[in-house]
C-alpha cells in the first residue's frame, strides 16, 4: 500500500511540474527550445544514453544564453526566479565545458541532473501565486 501511495504522490508532483513547464513555455517562448533539448538529453541520460547531451551541449548552452531578463515575462521577474535563471545559464555553460573536456558520464549526468532540477525550480517559481 505504501508503494502505491508513493507512486501516486510522485505522479502528482510530476504532473504539477509538467504543467508548470507548459505554462512557462507558453508565456516565455524563448525557453521552448531549451526545455525540449534539456528534457530529451536528461531522459536519455537517465537511460544511460549520453549521446544527446554530448551532441547538443553547445546548443543547450547557446539556448541558455538567449534566455535573459529582458525577454522574461514581467510577472516572472522575481529575485528568486532571476537567481534560478542565472544558475541555469551557468550550469548550461558548465555542461558544455564538461563535454568539451571529455568528462566522465557520471560528471556530465550529475550536472545534467542539477540543470533539470534548476529548471523545475524556476518553473515552480514562475508559476507561484503572487
Amino acid at each position: 500500500m505504501k508503494i502505491i501511495k508513493s507512486l501516486l504522490t510522485f505522479a502528482a508532483i510530476f504532473s504539477m511540474n509538467s504543467g508548470n513547464a507548459q505554462v512557462i513555455i507558453q508565456m516565455w517562448p524563448e525557453i521552448k527550445n531549451y526545455h525540449e533539448l534539456m528534457t530529451k538529453s536528461y531522459k536519455s541520460a537517465k537511460k544511460g544514453d549520453f549521446n544527446p547531451i554530448k551532441n547538443y551541449a553547445t546548443t543547450l548552452s547557446k539556448d541558455a544564453e538567449k534566455l535573459c531578463i529582458e525577454n522574461m515575462p514581467q510577472n516572472f521577474r522575481q529575485p528568486k526566479t532571476i537567481e534560478a535563471l542565472v544558475k541555469l545559464k551557468r550550469e548550461s555553460k558548465s555542461i558544455k565545458e564538461l563535454v568539451e573536456n571529455k568528462a566522465s558520464n557520471n560528471e556530465i549526468f550529475e550536472t545534467l541532473k542539477s540543470i533539470h532540477h534548476t529548471f523545475i525550480k524556476m518553473s515552480d517559481l514562475c508559476c507561484q501565486k503572487k
